[in-house]
């Protein structure tokens, strides 16, 4: 290997365990249901990333109230929530699209 090659080697084998330590780290995003007893509002939950911060709070053992202006959107994230177990309310804000 030429000098180069095998600092660059060393970087990549470095960077490697770098990432395998972190990975294995215990952090709050680690842990079951850090989220218990505590609530969120998400406006906007219809969309994707509303649709996303939702679900991932949920998944982590939060209330979730949702509120968004396409009634079929939100309705279609609070049954995708009730289905994994989580706790969510949701409603409508505003008139719906097309209206």
């Amino acid at each position: 290997m030429g000098d180069e090659t095998a600092a660059q080697h060393r970087v990549d084998s470095d960077q490697e365990k770098t990432l395998e330590e972190n990975e294995s780290m215990s952090t709050v995003s680690t842990q079951a249901h850090f989220l218990k007893n505590k609530h969120a509002v998400i406006f906007g939950a219809g969309g994707a990333v509303g649709t996303a911060v939702a679900k991932e709070l949920a998944a982590h053992g939060a209330t979730v109230f949702l509120s968004g202006r396409a009634k079929n959107d939100v309705e279609q994230v609070v049954a995708d929530i009730t289905k994994d177990g989580g706790s969510r309310h949701g409603s409508i804000v505003g008139r719906e699209r097309g209206k």
